[in-house]
């Protein structure tokens, strides 16, 4: 009976610690998804400035054909749809990492001061609540390590940023022929060589080019058991 009552009382220490650290986990994940939104206030609220224009231009009648104009329209939205893909993956990439990155922190330093208490006289000497904080600090260590690795944060990070930072500088190069009536393409080598149907073409083809879902999973660096084994 005692025994059973011993059980009960460590699963509930090992459930507490295990659910007070994923709390801690998650309400970092919060905080820096709100960050974030802060952060990028600047640049969502430039990109609606530039759909203002790009939804309403202000063009002579000669300038471009109506029904091209609709068409580099149709073409900001696509790019704004997988813009905003890009971004949604960045923000959330970000956050995981912030939160994962801090609670490894914190659970590395934690266990760092129990190996100094199990230093002395070994882990055996001491009392079963001991252990059992113990190995379940170690658990949730090994499990955040492991996360980051095989999430990627940092790689998902830089692909998704630059894939958002290209598909910008393609939707400015819209708003720019746009306002300047055709006459300056920010990427074209010879300014007034254009056809607009050239300059469509072109938004076309640097679209195909970003174009990508780009999320990857590392499940490779995930060790089998007997790969550990070798290693040992």
């Amino acid at each position: 009976m005692q025994d059973r009552k011993t059980r009960l009382i460590m699963a509930g220490v090992c459930l507490s610690i295990v659910i007070g650290t994923l709390a801690f986990f998650y309400i970092q994940v919060e905080i820096a998804k709100k960050s974030a939104i802060r952060i990028l206030t600047p640049y969502i609220e430039g990109d609606a400035q530039i759909e203002k224009v790009i939804n309403n231009p202000n063009l002579s009648s000669e300038a471009i054909p109506k029904n091209k104009v609709e068409t580099l329209k149709t073409q900001y939205h696509i790019i704004k749809s997988k813009k905003k893909h890009h971004l949604e993956i960045t923000k959330l990439m970000n956050a995981y990492y912030f939160g994962s990155t801090l609670s490894l922190a914190i659970l590395t330093i934690v266990l760092a001061v129990l190996l100094i208490r199990v230093a002395d006289k070994g882990l055996q000497a001491k009392s079963i609540l001991f252990r059992t904080v113990f190995y379940t600090i170690l658990s949730l260590t090994t499990f955040f390590g492991v996360l980051i690795q095989v999430l990627d944060h940092k790689e998902n990070i830089a692909i998704n940023k630059a894939t958002f930072i290209a598909y910008s500088s393609t939707q400015l190069k819209i708003y720019n022929y746009l306002i300047t009536e055709g006459r300056n393409d920010l990427g074209a080598d010879t300014v007034g060589n254009q056809t607009v149907d050239d300059f469509i073409t072109s938004i076309n083809q640097e679209i195909n080019v970003i174009n990508n879902i780009t999320f990857g999973i590392e499940h490779e660096r995930i060790k089998s058991a007997d790969d550990i084994l070798k290693d040992d």
